[in-house]
């Protein structure tokens, strides 16, 4: 039987502050655009990590920091209702889609409550600041890296996956050799779509296919996910180290 004892830890980083001009939003809200957590179990650990970008644009409530920190709280409490389900036969693929269709529907929730408050002129101020496309409709879209997954300790059994810049590495306790996680550039996005007679914007998460970015491994010693910073060096960290010991790594 599940236990109902666990341990519940986040970890939001600003790194810096935003690249170019934001004065329009200065809530410390924006703050904590590197998130990460642990949800962890006797018998299972949950693990997220999430890195919003930092370049794109803030609009009131909605922005790429914003959307990193929605990520790791909705992976969070799906990965809770899988686990008071399925305990350590926890599917890595449900929380997934569980935790996306949680955070496009925390969105549009967000755009309904935030559209009521503005009065006619600011709505209109609200639709100037989505990007004009070609069409004449106008979209904003915000993205974040997330990689996650979990642990299970007794059979020392690893169930990840990454989406974005970010990466990981682990090794087995069979030769303790480095396996690594690499970057994959597929980023999640949501973004905020108005069409011309349209009374109202919309909203919708566009998540590319990280089904094919779900690994596994067994005998687990040790593991460590990275955000991204800067992607060219992590890829250069990822390919130095790889084939590697763990004791090896300590020297670079």
């Amino acid at each position: 039987m599940a236990s109902k004892n666990c341990y519940c830890i986040e970890l939001l980083v600003s790194a810096g502050p935003r690249k170019g001009n934001y004065t329009a939003c200065s809530s410390a809200r924006e703050l904590g655009e590197d998130v990460g957590g642990i949800l962890s179990f006797p018998d299972i650990s949950f693990f997220w990590i999430s890195d919003g970008t930092s370049h794109e644009p803030v609009l009131y409530e909605f922005s790429s920091r914003i959307f990193a920190q929605d990520l790791g709280v909705c992976y969070r409490r799906a990965a809770l209702r899988e686990y008071k389900k399925n305990a350590e036969a926890s599917s890595l693929k449900k929380i997934l889609d569980d935790m996306f269709e949680d955070v496009e529907a925390l969105w549009k929730e967000r755009l309904k409550e935030k559209w009521k408050q503005l009065q006619d002129d600011q709505q209109e101020e609200f639709l100037e600041k989505l990007t004009l496309c070609g069409d004449d409709s106008r979209r904003s879209s915000w993205s974040s890296t997330l990689s996650g997954g979990f642990i299970i300790p007794e059979t020392a059994e690893i169930h990840y996956f990454n989406a974005g810049d970010s990466g990981g590495l682990f090794t087995t306790s069979a030769d303790d050799q480095v396996i690594l996680i690499k970057p994959n550039r597929k980023r999640i996005f949501i973004a905020i779509d108005w069409l011309p007679g349209n009374e109202i914007p919309e909203c919708t998460l566009i998540r590319q296919d990280i089904e094919d970015e779900i690994g596994s491994g067994e005998q687990i010693r040790n593991f460590a996910f990275l955000t991204d910073g800067n992607t060219n060096d992590l890829e250069k960290f990822l390919d130095t180290v790889q084939g590697m010991s763990i004791r090896g790594i300590s020297h670079i």
